[in-house]
């Protein structure tokens, strides 16, 4: 399926962007050794869709709109480090949430085409908008993140300046694409499957059976999650938690499994497993329809690792099932599966680098290993800080040589 006119997936929606804050800083906490106690079951704060993101995606910007992307964000980075000079507050969290959102407006076109330079404005930009809404920011580390964040800005400026960045027409990076869409097709077929034997068990009130197949689903969605999230609106109807959208457009998977785990009842469920089963059909056929490019290959490896330690890791994910672990593991799968695509070009080019990443992912298994009970893992609730630490050490690990192979790519 190499195709020379190749073109980069559109992302429509950033909606759950804004609500996973306060899940970043939770993270950022863990790393640092600070600690944070198992998720709740309740929800967080309702957080309004953005929808601006949405509505611009469709006409996302390319070359010198790149430019034009960037030379705003700095300007946002001025604007930040004059918040945090001034002492933060509101201020401070209305800056990284402009940055965030200015990011997100334009981050579907660099992510095919820079995915050396999108891993590293990731690397700071997740973490400073995590600390600035942190109950009490850290002063010295945002003036480092915003520092570092700049520095990465202008090297994608710079990037974008000189007209390169990924492109087609390498054949053996179309062949890596190639080889991740037929892995990611499988997965979404496996996806829609397993998730029709748990919408049946919903149907048919068994709560029981919903509640065994309801992991088995997730698996699949968790490993292809940075493709799933590029189509549009279908990633927050499928996978969106509590708070993430408008309490009146919240269904899918988080959905169901508050009922399941909290009220242990199907009743009302009817309506939102069919349209959950409808969700995934739309996503498994325009998966299967669209293209990849080389450059996102690498960027979704990376986004799956910084998925686990930004999000899994913290209990928010599966807040009522408390089956964090099983997604997260998924990510590492996923992410795994997006590196062995690319495997042969990064050996043949820098076999060093390979056994870092190979060693690293050996690494992250045995630091998962202990957890692990079944055909699963325990619940969140049985981890405790010193467990949280010690994953999310090993997934950021894991994520470092593997934005170093996105430079084999470039």
């Amino acid at each position: 399926m190499t195709d020379s006119s190749r073109t980069p997936f559109i992302s429509r929606t950033h909606a759950r962007r804004s609500g996973r804050f306060a899940v970043m800083a939770a993270a950022l906490l863990i790393t640092a050794g600070c600690g944070t106690s198992p998720a709740s079951s309740g929800p967080s704060t309702p957080a309004a869709p953005n929808s601006t993101p949405a509505a611009n995606a469709s006409a996302a910007p390319a070359g010198a709109d790149i430019s034009r992307g960037v030379n705003e964000m700095l300007q946002q980075v001025q604007a930040f480090q004059s918040a945090l000079q001034q002492g933060g507050g509101g201020s401070l969290k209305a800056a990284a949430k402009q940055l965030n959102e200015t990011w997100a407006s334009f981050e579907d076109a660099v992510r095919p085409r820079f995915p050396v330079q999108y891993a590293d404005v990731e690397k700071f930009l997740s973490p400073l908008t995590a600390g600035a809404n942190a109950s009490v920011p850290d002063a010295k580390t945002l003036g480092q993140l915003a520092q570092q964040l700049a520095d990465a800005l202008q090297r994608l400026g710079q990037a974008a300046k000189d007209g390169g960045g990924q492109t087609s027409g390498n054949a053996a990076l179309d062949q890596a694409a190639d080889r991740y869409h037929d892995w990611t097709v499988e997965q979404v077929q496996a996806l829609q499957r397993a998730t029709k034997r748990f919408t049946d068990a919903v149907r048919q009130g068994d709560v029981a059976k919903a509640k065994a197949l309801y992991p088995q689903a997730r698996v699949y969605y968790e490993r292809i999650e940075p493709i799933a999230e590029t189509f549009g609106d279908l990633d927050p109807d499928i996978d969106a938690r509590e708070g993430d959208v408008d309490p009146t457009q919240w269904r899918g998977f988080h959905r169901i499994e508050k009922a399941l785990w909290q009220t242990g009842s199907t009743e009302g469920l009817t309506d939102v497993a069919n349209r959950l089963d409808a969700d995934v059909a739309q996503l498994a056929s325009q998966i299967q329809a669209r293209t990849i490019q080389p450059g996102e290959v690498v960027a979704g490896a990376v986004e799956l690792l910084n998925e686990a330690a930004t999000t899994k890791i913290t209990g928010e994910e599966e807040r009522y099932s408390h089956l964090d672990l099983v997604d997260l593991a998924a990510n590492i799968e996923g992410s795994k599966q997006a590196y062995e695509a690319i495997e042969p070009i990064v050996r043949a080019q820098d076999a060093g680098l390979d056994a870092t990443v190979q060693s690293r992912f050996r690494a992250l298994d045995e630091a998962l290993a202990p957890y692990r009970s079944g055909d699963g893992f325990v619940t969140y609730t049985k981890l405790k800080d010193a467990d949280t630490r010690a994953i999310s050490r090993a997934i950021q690990a894991a994520a470092e040589p593997l934005a170093q192979a996105a430079k084999i790519l470039g």
